[in-house]
C-alpha cells in the first residue's frame, strides 16, 4: 500500500495514515494477510515470480472436472450415485493431485471449498451404498468376540476342577507335643 502514489506523493501517508488508529491501513494488512492464508495467490499463474490476473492451469482443471460432475448430478435424477461415481472420482482425485504436487503447501481455498461442498453433498447422498463394508466388519468383530467369550464360559464349564490341596503343618505340632 505504501508503493501507491499520486503525483509522486505516497497515499499512504497524505490519505489514509489521517486517522489516529490508521483503520484502512489496518483493514488493507489484514486482506492481504487473509489473501495469503487463504492461499489465494494458487488459483492464479505466477509468471517470473510476479502473480498475474490469469487463472493457473490447476484451477482451470479443476474447474471444468467440477463442473462436468455438477452437471451430472443436475441432468441426472435417478441414480446420481451410479451415475455420476467415475466424474466424482475424477474429480476427487485431480483434487488430491493437485494438493499434494511437488510439495506445494496447498492449494487455493476457493478449491478447498469447492472440494469441501462435493464431499459433504456426496457424502450425505451416496455414501450409503457404501456401509456393506461396515456391516461386515460389524458382524465380523461381533463374531470373533462372541467366540472367544464362548470359549472362555465353555473351557469353565468343561474343565475339571481340582481341588486345592491343603497340607497340614506338623512343625508345631510336633514341638508343642515335645514341650
Amino acid at each position: 500500500m505504501s508503493k501507491i502514489s499520486i503525483n509522486e506523493t505516497s497515499c499512504l501517508n497524505n490519505l489514509v495514515n489521517l486517522d489516529r488508529l490508521g483503520i484502512i491501513e489496518i483493514i488493507y494488512e489484514n486482506n492481504v494477510n487473509l489473501w495469503n492464508r487463504a492461499k489465494c495467490y494458487e488459483c492464479f499463474q505466477i509468471v517470473n515470480g510476479t502473480q498475474t490476473d490469469s487463472v493457473s492451469n490447476e484451477t482451470i482443471q479443476f474447474s471444468s472436472l467440477y463442473n462436468d460432475f455438477y452437471k451430472c448430478l443436475n441432468n441426472t435424477s435417478d441414480n446420481q450415485c451410479s451415475e455420476c461415481s467415475l466424474k466424482y472420482d475424477a474429480l476427487q482425485n485431480y483434487f488430491f493431485s493437485i494438493s499434494n504436487e511437488n510439495e506445494k503447501i496447498g492449494v487455493c481455498m476457493d478449491i478447498v471449498d469447492q472440494m469441501n461442498t462435493t464431499w459433504t453433498y456426496w457424502g450425505n447422498k451416496c455414501c450409503k451404498y457404501r456401509r456393506h463394508n461396515e456391516y461386515l466388519f460389524l458382524s465380523s468383530s461381533i463374531m470373533v468376540l462372541l467366540c472367544t467369550v464362548l470359549f472362555y464360559v465353555i473351557s469353565q464349564i468343561c474343565a475339571k476342577k481340582k481341588l486345592p490341596t491343603i497340607i497340614e503343618q506338623t512343625r508345631f505340632l510336633s514341638s508343642s507335643l515335645e514341650t
